[in-house]
């Protein structure tokens, strides 16, 4: 069997770059060293006694003796030679630099040459193909490979020109020095000129960190980056943690566990980063210069194709490069005549898809008719059918099909295929589906809902816009597929594509005099009434998953979009009489658990109970003060299971809601804990941290109540003091947390308890159960705690140790006081005095 070769078969691109770069530097070097070693040549003879000069100096010296002999002069008027051929010669500190430098950079230059000889034997030895089976081959080869990655080969490959770029550097710095003593106006030209290569050499290295689309790509820049990246990410934060750990365990404890990037990117990567960010403009741009530079019109067909394909994003860059674009648009002409059978609307067998991409390129750069066709109200479109949906969509979505007076032989309205692809989840480009929505939405054919219809359309569409209302912005990032159905495409949509949904849900919206509400939120609060009509009165097994996924959806986006916006006195208002409609709905107790958080957090944001952005009091609805529908909130308590340990969960969010009421001194909170029998609530549901703040708030708040109400402040302490009541209090406040929380407040929470009603019969009959339940496992083993993967573990036995001891900490409080050991504590109670709202 042969085995095709091609150029650089077997040859990674890599080692073919380093072999060519080899060559060229083995050249440069070459030239290099011989230039050098002239300069040398001349320059070392400065290093040696110049005994011509001194022959020179003594002949003259001679000379001028006998000319004075001559003249009757004395020897004494003659100038004595300065040389002295019997002292020790000194060279210049000019010439020891001089020689210094240029030495210097003839063996930087020839040990260049000598590394990238050894280079080029590595290189020839690894390309160098194996004998053997191919598995063996693949195995030497890969061997080798990594052979070169481990001894860091290619660093050395990319050292040699930063080795030959500083021997020449040093050479210029001895040519200035040389030039000094001869022209010091020279040796300054020459100096300026080298140092300002050598300025540009170096930005020229740094450019491409900053810029990655810079050309000027060395091996040098990617040293530079590569150490750049070691100091920002690894030496400095190592030294900074270092440096914490030396002022003291606190700060310490606080980075020694923060992770050390140990990757490094290269320039290579930054590079790809920067071209996906840029990458829809590239294809833009790539394309106009496809169409430029080629006359093929194979080749200016595919462009025109493929322009129809960029993503909804790119027409502002395509407007921005081809402008009027007039060639293309004759050539889109021709193709589409090329594409249909003459005098017939049909396109050419297999010929759909095309034409379905040339529609679409009127999307983003019109025909060369389109104002003709505008103005006429008349385009010819291809015939079509629903089995060729795609090009169904282009011709429903065209910007020219909601006003045209021609349409093909059996077409149907936008609105109609609009309903019909959102109901088969049909997949198409965005561009598609949101000209599509623009010519339904032209076409006046949002009517609103009829509340007595069960069309499943409005249904269908709420499921695929929710996830749209999250936003306030259009999602810009890429997508996987150039096709979407219709919900990822929302996503992609300009808000006010969206908020035209009013119209639909117009007969939902309680808010129509209401101008200064957005209509975002107006949508949103519609979709809310809408999706609720469409739930079951009676049982939740009636209700199909599309009405759960879209109420649930709708609310979880009405609660995003409220904790993220900076709502109005009059939009918080709005909001939180929907919340109220729903939790006094006759569904509120058979709504999903999900939907039931999202509704309560947005009921406790109202509120101020908020770790999300609270909104401030003055802002707070004037009904929510008053804790409107607080029975049904509580309701849920008792309706069936709850998943507790979950992050948000309503079991905390009620608490929250009813430990807000008690601690305000709201009178409905106090006349639900009664009317609902809470404390009877909590003895049926496993131990929750969140129970011992609404227990403290009920037990201080009846502290308060003593001089304002004592009827009713009678009727909650019999209540709070029947045995079983009394226990599940004491133990609640007991046990108080998890957590290491100290027994100071275990026994001041106890002891508020008992200044309530300190002679009450029930106390025995509490003290015996608080020890029956520290000696028995069963009221631990019902407790259990979420990890951060939301899977539900048991307590530790460090946790159950600690309940323990508040318990039996507890115990010792109430027997030492019963049993006339101890006094009983004056509480100080900051709700002593409060008054009910």
């Amino acid at each position: 069997m042969k085995r095709c070769r091609m150029p650089g078969y077997g040859e990674p691109m890599q080692m073919r770059d380093s072999r060519d770069n080899v060559d060229v530097l083995l050249v440069f070097a070459g030239l290099f060293s011989a230039v050098v070693s002239t300069f040398v040549t001349q320059a070392s003879q400065s290093l040696s006694a110049d005994y011509t000069q001194m022959s020179a100096s003594f002949l003259f010296e001679l000379v001028a003796i006998q000319r004075a002999l001559a003249s009757g002069a004395t020897v004494g008027t003659v100038n004595a030679s300065p040389y002295d051929p019997s002292s020790v010669f000194v060279p210049s500190t000019g010439s020891i630099w001089v020689n210094g430098l240029w030495f210097t950079s003839l063996v930087l230059s020839l040990t260049t040459a000598l590394i990238a000889v050894l280079v080029k034997q590595w290189l020839h030895y690894y390309i160098a193909l194996p004998s053997g089976t191919p598995r063996e081959r693949s195995h030497v080869r890969q061997f080798r490979y990594m052979g070169f990655q481990r001894w860091h080969v290619l660093v050395i490959v990319g050292l040699l020109p930063v080795l030959m770029h500083t021997a020449l550097a040093i050479f210029f710095a001895g040519l200035v020095v040389f030039l000094v003593p001869l022209r010091v106006p020279l040796s300054w030209i020459v100096g300026s000129i080298s140092i300002i290569v050598y300025a540009a050499y170096v930005i020229t290295a740094i450019l491409p960190i900053i810029s990655p689309q810079c050309p000027y790509h060395t091996p040098l820049s990617d040293l530079t980056y590569v150490t750049y990246t070691y100091l920002t990410r690894q030496l400095i934060p190592r030294f900074c943690f270092s440096l914490n750990s030396t002022f003291g365990n606190a700060i310490s404890a606080t980075t020694q566990d923060t992770p050390v990037p140990k990757e490094v990117n290269t320039l290579k990567r930054l590079e790809s980063e920067a071209v996906k960010t840029i990458s829809d403009d590239l294809s833009v741009e790539a394309l106009h210069w496809l169409f430029s530079a080629s006359s093929n019109p194979t080749v200016q067909s595919i462009v025109i194709q493929a322009i129809g394909g960029l993503p909804m994003l790119s027409k502002a860059k395509v407007d921005q490069v081809f402008g009027d674009a007039w060639d293309v648009r004759e050539s889109h002409v021709d193709l589409l005549a090329n594409s249909t059978s003459q005098g017939q609307g049909f396109p050419h067998p297999a010929m759909e898809l095309r034409m379905e991409r040339m529609l679409r390129f009127e999307q983003f750069i019109p025909h060369l008719f389109y104002k003709e066709h505008w103005s006429m109200r008349y385009r010819a479109y291809p015939e079509h059918a629903f089995h060729t949906i795609e090009l169904a969509a282009s011709v429903y979505s065209h910007p020219c099909f909601s006003q045209n007076l021609s349409r093909p032989p059996g077409s149907v309205t936008a609105w109609t295929f609009f309903r019909h692809a959102l109901i088969n989840d049909a997949q198409f480009p965005v561009i598609i589906w949101f000209n599509l929505v623009q010519n339904v939405i032209n076409e006046d054919a949002f009517s609103p809902v009829d509340p007595t219809s069960q069309d499943s359309f409005p249904l269908t569409l709420c499921l695929s816009v929710y996830r749209a209302l999250t936003y306030n912005e259009p999602l810009a990032s890429p997508l996987s597929s150039p096709a979407v159905d219709f919900k990822g495409a929302a996503l992609r949509f300009q808000p006010g594509v969206i908020d035209k949904l009013l119209q639909l849900f117009s007969t939902y919206d309680r808010h129509q005099d209401h101008p200064s509400i957005s209509i975002r939120l107006r949508v949103l609060l519609s979709l809310t009434e809408f999706t609720l009509s469409r739930l079951s009165t009676t049982e939740p097994e009636s209700e199909s998953e599309a009405e759960e996924e879209a109420f649930q959806g709708i609310v979880h986006s009405l609660k995003t979009h409220v904790v993220s916006s900076a709502l109005s006195d009059e939009e918080n208002t709005a909001v939180f009489d929907t919340i109220l409609g729903i939790v006094e709905n006759g569904k509120w107790a058979l709504l999903l658990d999900w939907a039931r958080v999202d509704l309560l957090r947005i009921y406790a944001y109202m509120l101020g109970i908020s770790n999300i952005n609270p909104i401030p009091v003055e802002r707070f609805p004037e009904a929510a003060r008053s804790l409107p529908g607080l029975n049904e909130l509580v309701s849920v308590l008792d309706a069936g299971p709850i998943d507790q340990y979950s992050h948000f969960n309503s079991l905390d969010l009620v608490c929250d809601i009813i430990g807000y009421g008690l601690r305000e001194d709201v009178r409905a909170a106090y006349d639900v804990f009664l009317d609902m029998r809470c404390l009877e609530v909590f003895s049926r549901i496993p131990f929750h941290p969140r129970l011992v703040g609404v227990v403290k708030g009920y037990v201080n708040g009846l502290h308060g109540m003593a001089r304002s109400t004592p009827v009713i402040l009678a009727q909650h302490l019999d209540y709070l003091h029947q045995s079983e009541n009394l226990a599940v209090a004491c133990v609640i406040l007991a046990v108080n947390d998890w957590e290491n929380v100290g027994t100071e407040g275990v026994k001041m929470d106890v002891m508020s308890l008992v200044q309530l009603r300190p002679w009450d019969p029930a106390w025995p009959v509490c003290r015996d159960r608080l020890r029956d339940v520290v000696e028995s496992d069963q009221f631990f083993s019902s407790q259990g705690r979420s990890d951060h993967d939301a899977e539900i573990l048991p307590l530790t036995e460090n946790e159950i140790a600690l309940e323990r001891r508040n318990i039996r900490v507890a115990l010792s409080v109430l027997d030492a006081y019963f049993s006339g050991s101890s006094e009983l504590v004056s509480v100080n109670n900051s709700a002593v005095g409060r008054v009910w709202c």
